[in-house]
């Protein structure tokens, strides 16, 4: 079984769901760059650094690379000292971040330990989901409701009932933004680049959660019987 497990995908490809699953499944920590980020931003008093991430976040634009690295590669070693393996969700959005993560990974003794599943989706259904996409702000749930069909009373999280809302990177002009720097056409060097290395796997995304889950673990069981 390897030790890290990138997932790739769209915005609203559904990886960040699937790397939760996965981390409960095999007792691996679960790194979202992006819930990283969020919680940098929410700091009371905010830093030079603090502020950058923010209005890059607000603008839906790519976090300086440098400024990214620092932030990932301390938590990375600081939750892979603590639990068996890891998931990484939304952590490499361009070529030079992949290569400069390969680069860590093989500082950390790591190289061999990377298996890469990409979760497809077409660029027009991630900008519907992300779109009708809420998160409550309670327990952090993400749930997709229709826009035209939601009432007041709808806007409650289904497993605890809190206020769901949008976030502010999921919203108007925002979203096309998101979607030309981690879309698919900016997705696809970063494939190419894992596929190269024989480390990508690629599961249908526009299937239901369970049936992806479901393609996923096959993934993971013929790697882990081809590794083995």
């Amino acid at each position: 079984m390897h030790k890290i497990i990138l997932l790739l995908g769209p915005p609203g490809s559904g990886k960040g769901t699937q790397a939760k699953r996965l981390a409960e499944r095999y007792g691996y920590a679960h790194l979202s760059t992006g819930d990283l980020l969020r919680a940098v931003t929410q700091q009371p008093a905010q830093s030079g650094e603090e502020q950058i991430i923010a209005e890059h976040l607000q603008r839906g634009e790519l976090i300086p690379d440098e400024l990214l690295y620092r932030l990932v590669f301390a938590a990375m070693k600081r939750l892979l000292a603590s639990h068996p393996g890891l998931v990484l969700d939304g952590a490499v959005r361009s070529l030079p971040q992949a290569e400069e993560f390969q680069k860590w990974f093989s500082a950390e003794g790591l190289e061999s330990e990377l298996l890469v599943i990409e979760v497809a989706i077409p660029d027009a259904e991630a900008v519907r989901r992300i779109t009708s996409r809420r998160v409550c702000r309670r327990c952090g749930a993400i749930a997709i409701v229709d826009p035209a069909s939601a009432r007041p009373a709808d806007n409650r999280c289904p497993p605890c009932g809190g206020e769901l809302t949008s976030r502010p990177d999921d919203q108007g002009e925002v979203v096309q933004r998101r979607l030309r720097l981690q879309g698919n056409q900016a997705l696809s060097p970063i494939r190419e680049y894992y596929r190269e290395r024989g480390v990508l796997r690629s599961v249908d995304g526009q299937q239901s959660i369970e049936d992806v889950a479901k393609e996923i673990e096959a993934a993971i069981s013929q790697d882990n019987a081809t590794s083995s």
